[in-house]
Formats: C-alpha cells, structure tokens, sequence
C-alpha cells in the first residue's frame, strides 16, 4: 500500500496479523486423531487441548470426553502417567461409563504403582 507524504511516496505496512485458520474442536480432535495415527504424540497432544480450549466455552460432553480420551492415550504413549490419571478421572466425573477412562486410568495406576485411589 502507497500513500503521498509531503510529496514523497511511503509504504504502509498493515499491522494486523496473518489470518490464523480457525478449526472447531471436532476439526482439532480429527487432526489429532491423524496425528496418532502417525505416532506423533506430542502434537496430537495440543490439537486435542487446543479442542478443549475452544470447549471451554460450549460444554460439549461427548466431543469433550473424545478429545480428554484421546489426549490421555497420547499421554500414555509419553509415559506421563499422572497427568493419564488425571485427564481419566475429569471423564468419569462426567460420565463413568466410558470403558477406555477406566482402562487408561488403571494402567496410569498401575505405571505409577497407585492402586489406593481406585
């Protein structure tokens, strides 16, 4: 952009950032399900907290439930046992039904060598 001062010609440089594409969070929890599928833990990892950020303000509970699951297998995957226990527990306040929350807690339990809080 060009623009006349005094007669010289200046260039504006816009100041508003790159636009940033916005994802819902079942598009954050589809793209970390790829990212699993490519055993790339880590950044499956923040797609689904970047999904449960966004769920922060609209409470969904089975897309949340899907994306703190799916988070905790990355977890598991990265041996951060406490944060897998603690990721299941939030779930089963929520629905305890949910077999995987079960599953991926006791072996949390199980790595952390906890069996008292079950």
């Amino acid at each position: 952009l060009l623009a006349m001062l005094n007669g010289l010609k200046v260039r504006l440089v816009s100041k508003t950032p790159p636009s940033i594409p916005y994802l819902s969070p079942e598009e954050h929890r589809q793209k970390g399900n790829d990212l699993v599928r490519r055993k790339d833990y880590g950044d499956a990892l923040l797609e689904y907290r970047r999904g449960l950020k966004m769920l922060q303000r609209d409470r969904q509970n089975d897309l949340e439930i899907s994306l703190r699951l799916n988070a905790a297998l990355c977890l598991t995957k990265l041996g951060r046992w406490r944060e897998v226990a603690s990721l299941c527990d939030i779930v089963l306040s929520i629905d305890m039904n949910r077999a995987k929350a079960w599953f991926r807690r006791g072996l949390a339990y199980r790595n952390l060598g906890s069996f008292l809080n079950i």
